[in-house]
């Protein structure tokens, strides 16, 4: 649960993110448009414009993404679908539960049953070679 309230909350810091600098780009645009005005080379407002519109698609993007994250906290909590979902937190709040799960790859990795047999027949092989050495010298 905490994870996914984090990726959500990650989705919204993003889609936050990308807003700003969609306004950023269209300050840009726009004093480049001025500048073409006072005679700039018009490709300029053309590849600002571009950037501009990558951005919009980015931030289209990030805003499903967002959209997602959050129902799916939804279908975890139990939500009621008629009261809106509010988020209350900060990532730091989330990163200091996650602490505690930063040596699960290790744990995972000495737990795993196929890696417990893999390593079981590794073992297995290295004894049969000691013992043929033993025998043939």
């Amino acid at each position: 649960m905490r994870f996914k309230f984090g990726e959500a909350l990650v989705a919204i810091l993003k889609l936050g993110f990308d807003e700003n600098l969609i306004a950023t780009s269209q300050r840009s645009y726009n004093l480049v448009a001025a500048r073409v005005s006072e005679g700039a080379p018009l490709i300029r407002t053309n590849m600002v414009w571009c950037e501009l519109n990558r951005l919009r698609s980015t931030r289209e993007t990030a805003e499903g993404q967002a959209q997602i994250e959050l129902l799916e906290l939804r279908t975890l909590s139990a939500w009621i679908r008629t009261k809106p979902l509010r988020l209350r937190g900060r990532l730091n709040d989330v990163m200091l539960h996650c602490h505690r799960y930063t040596n699960s790859t290790e744990l995972a990795l000495s737990e795993r049953p196929d890696l417990k047999l893999a390593k079981a027949a590794e073992s297995f092989a290295e004894a049969r070679i000691r013992t043929a050495r033993s025998e043939g010298s």
